[in-house]
């Protein structure tokens, strides 16, 4: 019991030291522009703007999810789908030196450096929710309601936080010992662009791959939460219960390799 409580009592004895992280970080990230912070809001506008221009006027695609699917939909979707991507591939990049270019908090005993990887993602989550709001304000503008489905999008966002959380964990445990997991990483962030169904719907994917593709919580969240934004569908349970399952899993796991990796970090750095 003791382990099933110990990641979220990490977090949580560990709160506000783990916002101080996350908002200095956030500051960092655009110190010296001269529009700051507001590029949280004017980047993610820029691409929805693009891409909804590009995509409901030039490329006429769709997921064909619904008969009534317009352009702007379509756009809508890709956007929808680049938000949860991206948020998890930040925080996986960002993760390969989330230790390693914190060598002064390795070296001192006290600190928790547990809460590195967890600032790192609450960072990427903040940006998320920005761009999740824009997006939606876009569903509002161009496909004119949002129904009663969207009250399921938290429920949805969760499991990809944890399993996000878990991957970051690990991932910055590993990059310790093994620096070339900066180059892997690069490539399996352009892989999971394909593999998560950011331009396609998982409905669409050949049996071939779908036996292997179906066990991508990346590509399930995705579309789930297309599906109750956008066509307003009531979820799969089916695949709520895999991305939670598995989410939970990659939690704890991530947790359970940090720990155990973290004694010897400060004999390798």
């Amino acid at each position: 019991m003791r382990l099933l409580t110990t990641p979220f009592l990490t977090i949580h004895g560990n709160k506000t030291l783990l916002l101080m992280l996350s908002r200095r970080n956030l500051a960092a990230r655009h110190k010296g522009s001269w529009l700051g912070r507001a590029w949280l809001i004017f980047q993610p506008l820029l691409l929805l703007t693009v891409y909804t221009f590009v995509f409901s006027q030039i490329y006429h695609g769709r997921f064909g999810v619904i008969e009534s699917e317009t352009g702007a939909q379509y756009a809508l979707g890709i956007f929808f789908g680049l938000i949860i991507l991206h948020f998890f591939n930040d925080s996986l990049s960002g993760s390969v030196n989330c230790i390693v270019g914190n060598q002064n908090y390795v070296k001192r005993v006290v600190f928790p450096l547990e809460i590195l990887p967890v600032s790192l993602t609450l960072e990427n989550l903040y940006s998320f929710c920005i761009s999740m709001l824009l997006a939606l304000m876009g569903v509002i503008l161009f496909v004119g309601k949002v129904s009663i489905s969207i009250l399921w999008l938290p429920v949805l966002i969760l499991p990809c936080l944890l399993f996000t959380m878990g991957v970051a964990w690990s991932v910055s445990a590993f990059g310790v010992f093994y620096r070339d997991i900066g180059p892997v990483v690069q490539i399996f962030s352009i892989c999971m662009l394909w593999m998560s169904g950011v331009f396609f719907s998982a409905r669409d994917i050949p049996e071939a791959a779908w036996i292997f593709l179906r066990f991508n919580p990346i590509l399930l969240n995705i579309d789930l939460c297309r599906d109750v934004v956008l066509w307003n569908l009531q979820p799969d349970f089916g695949w709520i219960t895999y991305t939670y399952s598995s989410s939970i899993i990659i939690f704890f796991l991530g947790f359970w390799v940090f720990r155990s990796l973290k004694p010897a970090f400060a004999d390798v750095m």
